[in-house]
């Protein structure tokens, strides 16, 4: 792992969060790091997931950086460390004993009505008609067609996002060392008319999936933040070859993380 020289804080606004963050800054300084606002060698989210997504996506998903979080919300797969973590990551991290994880970047190209749109995301993007109405288009993965789907939406997560809003449409769990993609549809029609699949279908990260539908306009979320795009014909999803780097200091393998995280009283 990189020297680490300088660190970013991307607080959550609430009081918990703030104050646990006053006390991470103390700490990193009295260690000799320099607090930075832009183009840090380490971002530290503090607060939920949601605080680590959206330090992800403001830095741009930045490859140079590495990145972090301090849980401070509710769930907090994605946050490694706690307050009582604090002290002793930081030695970890002046011996240079953490090591990494990487994550997969999912990119998005929407082909609208007036140009072609990219976006990226780690956990999932959520494809859906604006006025929230059923959905009609074809599914394909490397050029080959693999159903009609009709329903009000469709998730693609990856292994990172499998845990996430993924889970809530009984997509599958993925082991976090597995890079995929997975479909999970949402509240697909099942009559005489339409045949969809019901279950989610996760395939390796090296295949593109392509969904083509007539010229509608769609709602896209991308790790909880929404995007419309006007009279879509055409969107293709994919891994792409750059990670980013997630600061690992506790060896929890992802067992023991859903038991603990899901299953645990």
């Amino acid at each position: 792992m990189k020297e680490i020289k300088t660190v970013q804080l991307f607080v959550n606004q609430n009081d918990k969060s703030r104050k646990l963050a006053q006390y991470v800054e103390q700490e990193f300084i009295q260690n000799g790091y320099q607090m930075v606002n832009e183009h840090p060698d380490l971002a530290v989210a503090i607060g939920g997931d949601g605080s680590f997504l959206r330090m992800v996506h403001e830095n741009n998903f930045d490859t140079k950086c590495c990145y972090i979080g301090i849980h401070a919300g509710t769930l907090g797969f994605l946050q490694e460390l706690t307050k009582d973590d604090v002290e002793e990551f930081i030695a970890h991290l002046n011996h240079r004993q953490c090591h990494k994880q990487l994550l997969d970047i999912q990119k998005t190209t929407v082909y609208g009505a007036t140009q072609k749109e990219v976006f990226y995301s780690i956990n999932e993007v959520v494809i859906r008609k604006q006025s929230l109405k059923a959905i009609r288009l074809a599914i394909s993965i490397n050029g080959n067609l693999l159903e009609q789907f009709a329903g009000d939406g469709i998730l693609v997560s990856t292994s990172t996002g499998s845990t996430a809003y993924n889970m809530s449409f009984g997509g599958s769990l993925v082991d976090a060392d597995l890079q995929t993609l997975q479909i999970t549809p949402i509240a697909p029609l099942t009559n005489r008319h339409y045949n969809n699949l019901l279950n989610s279908f996760v395939i390796p990260d090296d295949k593109k999936i392509q969904l083509d539908l007539e010229p509608t306009d769609l709602l896209f979320t991308l790790d909880g933040r929404n995007v419309e795009v006007d009279a879509v014909t055409k969107v293709e999803i994919e891994i792409i070859p750059e990670r980013i780097s997630s600061v690992r200091y506790h060896d929890i393998d992802s067992t023991t993380k859903i038991r603990e995280k899901l299953l645990k009283e």
